[in-house]
């Protein structure tokens, strides 16, 4: 299954943050660092697998241990609705 950024929240570039308004709860959400490099490596959906690998190659980690780092965070962000999941 493909992640993706959720074209329905809207969210812009600010001082090297990426910054979103759910339209549907009024919350404004931010990420920086980590967070942004996921944000700008999911430009297009792809494979949670790929996202992991680019990620771990980007901060010279083991490919397990960016993926116990970053899946709870990914899984909060599919939870708020930032992102979603894509059927094949």
């Amino acid at each position: 299954m493909k992640l993706q950024r959720n074209p329905a929240v809207p969210s812009t570039e600010l001082n090297g943050e990426q910054v979103f308004m759910d339209l549907e709860t009024g919350k404004y959400y931010s990420l920086k660092d980590s967070g942004l490099a996921i944000w700008q490596l999911l430009e297009a959906p792809q494979e949670e697998d790929s996202l992991y690998g680019q990620l771990a190659a980007e901060y010279g980690i083991a490919e397990a241990q960016c993926r116990q780092d970053s899946a709870p965070f990914i899984e909060r962000l599919l939870a708020v609705g930032l992102l979603i999941r894509q059927a094949d």
